[in-house]
């Protein structure tokens, strides 16, 4: 089984949301965007235990806590969930509620009771579950609602089929929060992971727990082999022993003895323990680290999800308090599974595990109306051809760069490698002072675009993700209706002055000593470059000529961004940092400035 459509209204910062899930979802956005109110929106649907809850949604869950309109009518959250994909056991047990999903058009088709649309091959079987939560006049409280919308409100009476508690067992929704619970995993807890996993498989404990019980019966008589203690204790015993006519066959009539501990009491004390390697002996998994906790929770969901032939997992920020290359192996284990994923995540190591087509970007587009866009270009029909060519083929060379990118608000645009290399560390080295910000406090990310001419086709992408579009190009003679093309494109695009690329920046303000230093530094490194060019054999500027041609052959850059001296900054850099802090930071609106220290405009 899985979820093909999922449509929110009025649920915390969800005014309204319509979302078509893949196979495996990995949520991306900024704070406050919806990722988590989606999979507490799907658990609100299709979690049985949520129904136990005295009150499972609270005023405060309202979009904007508002429970009722502006002329005092109830205001409903709304989540319906529509489910497909369902194996024959599922199929047979929801069959009168059929309603046919068009896979082409990822359409419902509503009230269909033509056969011929019912047996149609094009067509899958679906079947919907909402939940709808609003405030009851006369119960003078919030009340919260399952039901099956194909035979609710006919007629536009006020009646609805229920959907009880256990329809929705059959679902398979497990959901492990970013506040991890050890003891909601790995416990015997009513309804922890363990717990389901157990009645999933239908195993019954109940002759184990009672050896248990028998097992720890006399366990009290070890106390006796304490004399003071056992002194004590027949002093009592003889004190009654004749005024309550106590068994004269038992030497010890008065004894202690573990009691309260029925076959719940026990599993409910059993606690699971592990052995870390060189302890002597195992300790409570809930005094481990964070990172251990986290291992052992996804484990247990792991194999939780095994042993359903069809669940849907939904998981919070897996990569808390993981190491990036445990990251990816847990997502990539877990991807593995036959299971639908919703998965959460602030991390680039996770996003970088899945196909482009399972990633998605949640924007606020205006009052609440959230949307979900997958990353893969080809998936969006609204960019044209040179705009998916063109990021398809920075996808493919700078993956990393692009995956930061929609973790960020602003995109900075550059021509090429070289660039993306050496700003950042220019930037940090001699940018950020008293008048600039280093890029990251700006929550800027530098996308090469390999080519001046690309950064127009590419800006349309990064802008359909709410990201704020930035651009630092050189301005070359002759290049005047592309530099228009990119300022159209851009926010604001800054351009270094004429003849000025990225190399120059770098090495008109050089000293010869740093240059000499340069030289032998790489030539240590096992680069020949420079013996073969012969270079320390000519003059200062035959020098700066052959570690120009070295910054372009070998992209070494950031390498020589990261050698300069701390107190030769070059000036075109600080003047760059100072212009893109006043500007992100609205102090100057501009949207073409020149970095240019005699004529700045």
């Amino acid at each position: 089984m899985q979820i093909v459509r999922i449509k929110i209204e009025n649920y915390r910062c969800i005014k309204k949301l319509t979302f078509f899930p893949s196979k495996h979802n990995i949520l991306i956005g900024h704070v406050n965007s919806g990722k988590s109110t989606l999979l507490n929106a799907l658990s609100l649907v299709a979690d049985p235990d949520i129904s136990r809850r005295y009150r499972p949604v609270e005023e405060l869950d309202f979009f904007e806590g508002e429970i009722l309109d502006s002329k005092g009518r109830p205001i409903a959250i709304k989540i319906e969930v529509t489910f497909s994909y369902c194996l024959p056991n599922e199929k047979n047990h929801f069959l009168e509620l059929w309603e046919p999903w068009e896979i082409e058009k990822c359409n419902l088709i509503e009230d269909a009771d033509d056969i011929l649309v019912l047996d149609d091959k094009k067509n899958k079987f679906a079947f919907r579950i909402t939940f709808e939560a609003k405030y009851d006049e006369r119960e003078k409280e919030i009340v919260p609602d399952w039901y099956y919308p194909k035979f609710s409100f006919i007629g536009d009476s006020e009646e609805y089929r229920k959907c009880y508690q256990p329809d929705r067992e059959k679902i398979g929704f497990f959901m492990i929060p970013a506040e991890r619970d050890i003891r909601k995993a790995l416990s015997f807890t009513r309804y922890s992971a363990l717990d389901k996993a157990l009645r999933t498989e239908k195993v019954n404990l109940d002759d184990e727990i009672s050896k248990i019980g028998d097992s720890i019966q006399g366990v009290g008589e070890i106390l006796f082999d304490n004399k003071e203690f056992e002194a004590l204790i027949e002093e009592v015993q003889n004190r009654t022993e004749d005024m309550l006519d106590l068994n004269p066959d038992i030497k010890r009539k008065l004894t202690f003895e573990m009691s309260g501990l029925g076959q719940y009491d026990i599993m409910n004390v059993l606690r699971a323990f592990v052995a870390p390697k060189g302890a002597p002996r195992s300790y409570p998994i809930a005094n481990q680290g964070m990172g251990a906790k986290q291992i052992i929770t996804l484990a247990t969901l792991r194999m939780l999800a095994s042993r359903k032939k069809s669940s849907i997992i939904a998981i919070e920020e897996p990569e808390n308090s993981l190491h990036p290359q445990m990251q990816r192996s847990l997502v990539t284990d877990l991807f593995k599974t036959d299971c639908q994923t919703f998965v959460t995540t602030h991390s680039v190591h996770v996003a970088e595990v899945s196909d482009k087509e399972h990633l998605y970007v949640f924007l606020d587009s205006d009052n609440g109306e959230k949307q979900a866009i997958n990353v893969k270009p080809s998936k969006n029909k609204t960019w044209e051809e040179p705009t998916i060519k063109a990021i398809e083929k920075i996808q493919s060379h700078y993956p990393s760069e692009v995956l930061d990118s929609y973790f960020c608000k602003n995109v900075l645009l550059v021509e090429g490698p070289g660039d993306r290399e050496a700003i950042p560390s220019l930037i940090r080295r001699f940018g950020s002072n008293e008048n600039a910000q280093n890029l990251d406090d700006l929550g800027v990310v530098v996308i090469p675009c390999i080519g001046k001419e690309s950064i127009p086709r590419v800006a349309p992408y990064f802008r359909s993700f709410g990201k704020k579009i930035y651009a630092l190009a050189d301005s070359e003679k002759g290049s005047s209706s592309g530099d228009v093309e990119i300022v159209k494109a851009c926010d604001c695009a800054f351009f270094w002055p004429e003849k000025t690329a990225i190399e120059r920046v770098l090495l008109d303000e050089v000293t010869e000593p740093t240059i000499d230093g340069f030289i032998v530094a790489m030539t240590d490194f096992g680069h020949e470059y420079f013996v073969r060019s012969n270079s320390a054999s000519k003059g200062f500027d035959g020098k700066k000529e052959d570690v120009k041609s070295f910054l372009k052959k070998r992209l070494a850059h950031r390498k020589f961004a990261e050698f300069l001296q701390i107190d030769q900054p070059p000036k075109l850099v600080q003047l760059f940092a100072k212009e893109l802090t006043l500007v992100l930071t609205k102090q100057k609106a501009a949207t073409k400035v020149i970095i240019d220290a005699t004529n700045n405009s």
